[in-house]
């Protein structure tokens, strides 16, 4: 058997802005649109000084172009257009998905704390799950402590959030406040709304882009076809890029993007790992709405990985892993670990450059262990091999794709 893991470098990989960064841009954009008092025009030309990704760019003229022209076909052929404000035009737009956006943008505490923390944290990169399970980890810590003062808290940055789920203590003659479990589910509901945004960045801006680029490694894989396909991406981009001429079973383990879905239907997984030990987190479960062995549960995206698993187990024939664009990040430790330590399995891990490689390992020392690492790596008997990755090609060179080296 042959299984291909893919991770959100896979899309970066072949041109696609999907880092979280892009994606906060993005809802950045459709906010200030919705507030912007000022010409059309003035603001796509800061949009054109701006450093935002030009497939966002395309996205968001595009998008103005469409409610200018509905005005115009509204409003007379649009005689006043040149008088309108842009917030004015997005605002009495019939399109359900910018109003959508909108709408799920208002108040929303997770995504006001991202903005604030994209600031200062890792040059204006954020990982949005480490980040969720720094916070959440907070506030557990305040709910089991049960009674705190504001002057205890040294969290700064977390403050705002720490205060909208927290209800002040009445029999207490100080000002003491206590986490509330009903509040902690409109936190929860703001961050249904957060995915939801994500999804239609993802089918409507993302989806729409046209690929330019195949990637050697991928390609060489594809020769003999992998037989399954495990992606922690919400995209379908493998299918759309590389056409398999047969079915290959794919496990989207945190869902799959679709436009047609709504915040209940979403299927889109976006939490933490567990960080409490078996005993606490069988008795701590304020916050385990936000974890992903929860939500892969209760969003029904299966685990059909499980079955690979022992499939690969019954069989005497030993089996490949090829591991692309993951960062190896224990948020997926659950998954890796299982996959790598699986008996005869060779893994194949690519990376991106010596920076990369470098937290991979580093990673991967989280997920394995120390010993167990070194023994899969060393050795004539060895199941894990780390390989550089090749640089991309242009999807319209045929001959490039027939020639380069298999593995």
């Amino acid at each position: 058997m042959k299984i291909l893991v893919i991770g959100n470098g896979f899309d970066l990989a072949h041109g696609l802005p999907t880092k979280y960064n892009d994606f906060l841009e993005f809802l950045s954009l459709i906010k200030d649109m919705s507030m912007y008092h000022g010409n059309p025009v003035n603001f796509l030309n800061q949009l054109k000084e701006s450093s935002v990704d030009h497939y966002i760019q395309k996205y968001i003229e595009d998008l103005i172009s469409k409610i200018t022209d509905e005005y115009k076909i509204n409003n007379d052929d649009g005689k006043l257009l040149k008088l309108q404000d842009l917030n004015t035009l997005v605002n009495k737009s019939k399109d359900e998905l910018i109003q959508e956006l909108i709408a799920n943008l208002k108040g929303n505490l997770w995504y006001e704390h991202f903005v604030e923390a994209k600031s200062y944290i890792n040059e204006g990169w954020i990982d949005f799950e480490s980040e969720i399970s720094r916070v959440i980890q907070v506030l557990e810590q305040y709910k089991i402590k049960g009674l705190f003062h504001p002057r205890d808290i040294v969290e700064e940055d977390v403050k705002k959030i720490l205060f909208s789920v927290s209800v002040r203590e009445r029999s207490s003659n100080t000002a003491k406040f206590k986490v509330d479990e009903k509040l902690v589910q409109e936190l929860e509901e703001d961050l249904n709304k957060l995915i939801r945004s994500l999804e239609i960045f993802l089918e409507d801006c993302i989806g729409k882009i046209n690929i330019e680029y195949l990637l050697p490694d991928i390609q060489n894989i594809k020769l003999d076809y992998p037989d399954k396909i495990l992606s922690f991406n919400y995209t379908d981009t493998y299918t759309k890029v590389y056409k398999p001429e047969r079915r290959i079973d794919c496990d989207f383990i945190h869902g799959k993007a679709d436009i047609r879905h709504n915040i209940e239907s979403n299927n889109m997984v976006l939490g933490i790992d567990e960080y409490l030990d078996s005993t606490q987190s069988s008795k701590n479960t304020s916050f385990i709405v936000f974890k992903k062995y929860f939500q892969r549960i209760h969003k029904e995206t299966g685990c059909d990985y499980k079955d690979w698993i022992q499939a690969i187990q019954s069989s005497s024939a030993m089996s490949e892993l090829f591991i692309f664009g993951h960062s190896l990040d224990t948020t997926d430790k659950d998954v890796l670990r299982e996959l790598i330590e699986t008996e005869g399995l060779i893994t194949t891990i690519f990376y991106y450059n010596k920076k990369v490689y470098a937290s991979q390992i580093a990673n991967l020392v989280k997920v394995l262990g120390v010993d167990n690492l070194i023994s899969r790596v060393h050795g004539r008997d060895r199941s894990i091999i780390f390989k550089h990755q090749q640089d991309p090609i242009k999807r319209a060179d045929p001959f490039q794709v027939s020639n380069s080296v298999n593995m």
